[in-house]
């Protein structure tokens, strides 16, 4: 054993230990029993002890914590101790901890010179005893210690010689380089130092200073007040004045001087000062308070420590009404005079100083007149941003307050009007813009005013620069302009415009005053049209009177050549001119309604057979390229309407269709049944709820933009060149549909065609008789007389002989003087009479007048093409027991006249 036992180190003779740690020891040693006896060795004499066995341990325990001092074992299984030794040395991290190596027996000089220049710091050879080896650890722990005091204290002399060589140079810079004057003086008051910029202050050289007392640099009359500022400085005050410089160079300036005693030892032995130069600053306060005392507005400043006034100028205590009374240094006591409704807000307003605010009130002067004010604060900081000072500006504002309340009344009597009324400078800019104009050109005030260009007037800029051009030539101009409201939205306005002058008679502004006659143009757009479909209605009414009366023997002869002929060719031509005469009365019966709002009949129709006729027409008159297809519900429901008009609707809508292919396409027809229920009938507003009719047509052709959707059933509404179109053809059939209780649905995107849906509300009632029931046999007379009244000879002609053929005899006449006359000869003979109501010389009505007088029991069937002729012939017509519209098919006429004479 190198250690004594273990046990020693207990021993009544070892050293107290102290409750603290003495320092922390790193043992290393392989020697197991070497190491325990070490470290309890250590431990027990107060020491913070850890081992290690290897090098390696030693390195991980060094990197945990640090220890004071390192006790290394020369010889260590993975490496040699003195390797490590210089290992460690080498280490920033390890270098200043003391290594000490542990040796056994003799140490020659040189192992010990070896350890050494390893960086070792010292050898203990063992064995040792408890107390040596206690005894070393600390003696190197102490030297340790000592060494670190000692690098300390050396630290702490070098920078305290650092920083008296930086204090003596910054107060030789700061009193080299000081922008004031620093200077000192003896206890009799001789210059004992002076920098470069007391030179500049006095006029004189540094050296000539030295030579002078420091009343040669005074002004005569401030050398009593020198004298007494020194002598209290030689008793330990400060001072600080404002005196007049006597330069050398015969000028004065006005110097702020601040004197502190200089102590030596506790002995005052002269003072130091410091001159600031003041002239310009002197000059400035001169200058200010000349202004202040001389300006129309209030000024004041506030000392934000004290809260007190320091000045206050003479307009300040004019404006509250006590001119040439003393200042009240309360800033609070000026809120007495604030009229009561502005207190609380000026005391708020207030409040948040030391920013800047401003602030309108009333004053209440002693006399009770009241005035407005209007006024503003600003901060004064200091050289640190402080606020030290606040100043105050305030106003009488009184005339423009009122000034204000009359332009407000002017403005608001402008926004009550009705017109939109602006004002526009010469530049473009947009001075005013009344309430009238933001809901006219729905855009606020605070959108357009300070605008350069009016946004509305893109729409139609040519007449807008042509009315400002001319505003500015003749100083006015009365027009109408076309403007814009928004997007796709346009209104018309009539404008007067008048050139506004200033008081030297120079164009200054333009007022503008619009009126929107949007409306008022609609409805003269509407009356003139009512007076077109009225015209077109009187010019329709005599058009149809004279077609009915062509077609009419056209249809009735169709029935009597059927009756000669069993050719199934001519049959067939008979049945195309038949469908084609019937349809030319239904389309003078179609202008009549469009153009007198008189409702069709409404029978019950199959819409495979509209459909059916439709793509007859279609393929037969379309272009080519046109492709119909035709897709309809076999088991498709019925409608009760009129039959003609449902096709007219479906024939506008592929009219339109083709006119959108111009280059060729497909039209698509579809039939189907469709229940609308309630949610889609809210939905929709001209929709029902129950069972439907759906007919749709869809081309793919150019499309409708979005933004004429909404247009395309306007009357006169088209997007066709001039002469292409009249815009009547999807009005009237928006109508036709919404008389029949439908609505139309459209659907159509610019380029991708477009789609009409038709929804027409379902017959169900299957008891009905349809247009394509099968016709019975015509009923046939009985010799009976019958008085045929027409001006027209074919219709005259056609229907003897068609009476004839079924049995009955016929005498005719051209007018209603003949009728009479027949009439009254043969009136026992006549079993009915068939007039037609439209007739030159004696017309309809007044024939079956004096038929009628004649023969209060006549019975007279009424014809004419005119569907206001049968209401007036059947509701206001003596005699008249049905009428028949023309032109009338034979059926209708036998039918008709069989079962008047049937009724007896």
């Amino acid at each position: 054993m190198q250690f004594p036992p273990a046990e020693d180190a207990t021993l009544p003779a070892a050293p107290a230990l102290p409750p603290a740690s003495r320092g922390r020891v790193l043992l290393v040693d392989d020697d197991d029993a070497l190491r325990e006896v070490g470290l309890a060795i250590l431990q027990g004499s107060g020491f913070e002890a850890t081992s290690a066995a290897t090098g390696g341990d030693c390195i991980r325990s060094l990197q945990e914590r640090l220890p004071d001092l390192v006790l290394l074992d020369i010889n260590l299984p993975d490496i040699d101790g003195r390797d490590l030794c210089r290992q460690l040395k080498s280490d920033p991290r390890f270098a200043g901890i003391p290594v000490v190596h542990l040796t056994g027996g003799h140490i020659t000089s040189e192992e010990q010179a070896a350890g050494l220049e390893a960086g070792a710091d010292g050898y203990i050879a063992r064995p040792i005893s408890n107390y040596e080896l206690v005894a070393r650890v600390e003696a190197i722990l102490r030297m340790k210690r000592t060494d670190a005091e000692l690098r300390r204290v050396t630290a702490e002399l070098r920078a305290s010689t650092r920083r008296l060589e930086q204090s003596e140079q910054r107060y030789r810079s700061l009193f080299e380089h000081n922008p004031d004057a620093v200077y000192s003086l003896d206890r009799d008051g001789r210059f004992l130092s002076f920098n470069a910029a007391g030179e500049a202050l006095t006029g004189y050289p540094t050296e000539d200073l030295l030579l002078l007392p420091y009343q040669r640099v005074l002004a005569p009359e401030d050398h009593a007040r020198a004298q007494r500022d020194f002598a209290r400085v030689l008793t330990g005050e400060s001072t600080c004045s404002e005196l007049t410089l006597a330069r050398g160079d015969g000028k004065r300036c006005r110097a702020k001087i601040t004197s502190l005693p200089i102590i030596v030892d506790g002995e005052i032995v002269g003072a130091f000062c410091i001159a600031q130069d003041v002239t310009q600053r002197r000059e400035s306060e001169e200058r200010f308070q000349q202004l202040a005392e001389n300006v129309e507005d209030a000024f004041w400043i506030l000392d934000v420590a004290t809260q007190r006034m320091l000045y206050v100028n003479p307009a300040f205590q004019r404006m509250r009404g006590h001119p040439g009374e003393p200042l009240d240094p309360n800033p609070y006591s000026y809120l007495a005079s604030i009229h009561t409704q502005d207190r609380d807000r000026i005391v708020k307003t207030f409040s948040e100083m030391p920013y800047s605010v401003n602030a309108e009130y009333r004053v209440i002067h002693p006399d009770g007149t009241i005035r407005w004010n209007w006024a503003r604060t600003f901060p004064i900081r200091d050289q640190h941003g402080a606020v030290y000072r606040i100043a105050g500006i305030a106003r009488d504002i009184t005339e423009r307050k009122e000034a204000e309340a009359v332009i407000g009344e002017q403005a608001a009597l402008l926004d009550n009007a009705q017109e939109a009324i602006y004002v526009q400078g010469l530049d473009g800019v947009i001075k005013f813009w009344n309430r009238s104009a933001e809901r006219t050109y729905r855009r606020g005030a605070e959108e357009v005013i300070g605008s350069r260009l009016l946004p509305h007037a893109a729409s139609d800029s040519e007449r807008h620069d042509v009315a400002r051009k001319q505003v500015l030539e003749k100083g006015k101009w009365i027009g109408e302009l076309v403007e814009q409201i928004g997007i796709g939205r346009e209104i018309t306005v009539e404008g007067h415009w008048t050139l506004v002058r200033d008081d030297e008679g120079e164009p200054k502004s333009i007022l503008c005053i619009n009126t929107d006659i949007t409306e008022r143009k609609k409805l003269e757009t509407q009356f003139l049209r009512a007076q077109r479909m009225e015209s077109i209605g009187t010019l329709a009414g005599g058009i149809a009177h004279d077609l009915n009366n062509v077609l009419s023997p056209i249809v009735m002869s169709v029935a009597l050549l059927k009756m000669k002929t069993d050719d199934p060719t001519s049959l067939e031509v008979l049945d195309t001119v038949e469908t084609s005469a019937r349809r030319g009365a239904d389309m003078v019966q179609q202008v009549l309604s469009f153009a007198r709002g008189v409702e069709g009949q409404r029978l019950i129709v199959q819409p495979k057979h509209l459909l059916r006729e439709l793509q007859k027409i279609i393929v037969d008159a379309f272009p080519k390229n046109i492709e119909l297809k035709l897709v309809q519900k076999t088991d498709l429901w019925n409608v009760l309407g009129d039959p003609t008009q449902l096709h007219q609707v479906l024939l506008n809508l592929c009219v339109n269709a083709r006119d959108a292919m111009p280059d060729g396409g497909r039209i698509t027809i579809t039939a189907d049944n469709a229940t609308l229920d309630e949610q889609y009938a809210t939905i929709h507003h001209d929709a029902h709820s129950g069972p439907h009719v759906v007919l749709q047509v869809h081309d793919n052709g150019t499309g409708i933009p979005a933004a004429l959707i909404e247009k395309i059933f306007d009357p006169f509404f088209t997007t066709k060149e001039l002469g292409k179109g009249t815009g009547l053809g999807l009005s009237t059939s928006l109508a036709i549909v919404k008389s029949h209780g439908g609505f139309i649905l459209v659907n159509s995107e610019a380029g991708r065609g477009a789609t009409f849906k038709i929804h027409l509300p379902a017959y169900l009632d299957a008891s009905e008789e349809t247009t394509d029931s099968v016709q019975v046999d015509f009923p046939r007379g009985h010799d009976e007389l019958i008085l045929v009244v027409d001006d027209e000879a074919s219709i005259r002609t056609v229907t003897q002989q068609t009476l004839e053929a079924f049995g009955y005899r016929v005498v005719t006449v051209a007018d209603g003087v003949d009728a009479v006359a027949v009439y009254a000869q043969r009136q026992s003979e006549i079993a009915a009479v068939i007039t037609d109501m439209m007739m030159p010389v004696m017309d309809g009505p007044a024939t079956i007048q004096v038929l009628v007088k004649i023969n209060p029991a006549v019975k007279i069937i009424a014809a004419s093409g005119l569907n206001g002729q049968a209401q007036i012939a059947k509701s206001g017509m003596p005699g008249v027991k049905d009428f028949l519209p023309k032109p009338y098919t034979t059926e209708a006429m036998l039918h008709t006249l069989a079962k008047l004479l049937a009724a007896g």
